[in-house]
């Protein structure tokens, strides 16, 4: 599918961190491709147009004028981790939740290396994953991917062999709208990981049942203690 999606350039939302990592990722593989940023380029319709497929970066809301108008394109859009894991064979351990990610993802990532297990923290933690891919990721090194909701939000093709969901608490509602919003987004992530394995907080599956939202019957429910 990408190959066939590279015949014309790519075009890359957001010239932060995520978006660099992408173009540092396309930039090895070949592939022309264009970073548009609401402090330079702008993505017009005519870029739309020009384009093969949109990368987005996180943050960018739903209903941005630029997604829209990608959308109006008929522009598959694709989200930049997403795009990475479909070039690793590494095993992913994704982990999300209101509060924690970084530290987990960090320490997890130093229990395995210290133990004689490569290892390496990535996504939200500051590192992306396509930039992690550029830069040569073995395919024996596990990766503890920290995923925010708006990282969340646009997986598809991302598989993870695990995912830890610690907590959940009220945040991002500017960008959410509501907390049930905030909720699904993370959700995303027990629907991609197929029937691997997954660990979730309590007060994740207390605020499940609350909204009538069925947690995988195989989910490990782990409390605080």
């Amino acid at each position: 599918k990408w190959e066939k999606l590279q015949q014309g350039p790519v075009a890359i939302l957001g010239a932060g961190i995520s978006g660099n990592g992408a173009s540092a990722l396309l930039t090895k593989f070949g592939w022309d491709h264009e970073i548009y940023d609401e402090q330079g380029r702008a993505f017009t319709k005519e870029e739309a147009r020009a384009c093969s497929f949109v990368l987005c970066s996180p943050g960018f809301k739903q209903e941005h004028p630029w997604r829209l108008i990608a959308k109006n394109c008929g522009k598959e859009i694709v989200a930049e981790t997403d795009f990475a894991a479909s070039f690793t064979e590494s095993k992913i351990i994704s982990i999300t939740g209101t509060n924690g990610k970084t530290t987990l993802a960090t320490f997890l990532a130093h229990l395995w290396n210290v133990n004689g297990m490569p290892a390496i923290a990535a996504g939200n933690i500051g590192l992306p994953l396509s930039q992690v891919i550029a830069d040569g990721l073995g395919k024996d090194t596990t990766v503890f991917l920290e995923t925010s909701s708006f990282q969340a939000d646009d997986l598809r093709y991302t598989k993870p062999e695990t995912v830890i969901w610690t907590n959940f608490e009220d945040d991002h509602l500017d960008h959410h709208k509501t907390k049930q919003s905030y909720f699904n987004a993370k959700a995303k992530l027990l629907k991609i990981v197929d029937n691997g394995n997954v660990l979730i907080g309590k007060s994740v599956k207390d605020y499940a049942d609350y909204i009538g939202y069925k947690i995988p019957m195989h989910a490990h429910i782990v409390e605080r203690l």
